[in-house]
């Protein structure tokens, strides 16, 4: 089986007036982009300034068939399984809802293995 060379997001808001999507893929061998954990790519993410850093408590992931993936699960796990690997079958960045981990809009605790 072939290797992965990236992962597809969409990027799915709740809470927007009208639909809003986009969906963005992510080279896996950047020499400067560790990337073994869905927590690096939410990192890199609000690092490179995609997402405004106040939406930060408000992201969850979750597979293309809807459901929930937990932030510390390996990349390689979530390719393996058949999610982002492709525009078709991305996986998802919800933004607009508080993840399970998320104690308030301004309080928020992120545990996450890294």
């Amino acid at each position: 089986m072939d290797i992965p060379t990236a992962v597809w997001v969409h990027y799915e808001y709740l809470h927007c007036g009208h639909p809003h999507t986009a969906t963005q893929r992510f080279r896996l061998d950047l020499p400067d982009f560790k990337c073994e954990r869905l927590a690096h790519i939410t990192n890199y993410i609000f690092a490179k300034g995609y997402l405004p850093c106040k939406a930060r408590c408000l992201v969850s992931w979750k597979g293309a068939s809807g459901k929930h993936v937990e932030e510390n699960v390996k990349v390689e796990d979530v390719l393996s399984w058949g999610e982002g690997t492709c525009s078709e079958k991305p996986l998802r960045l919800v933004i607009g809802e508080y993840p399970w981990t998320c104690l308030s809009a301004d309080k928020c605790l992120w545990i996450v293995d890294m």
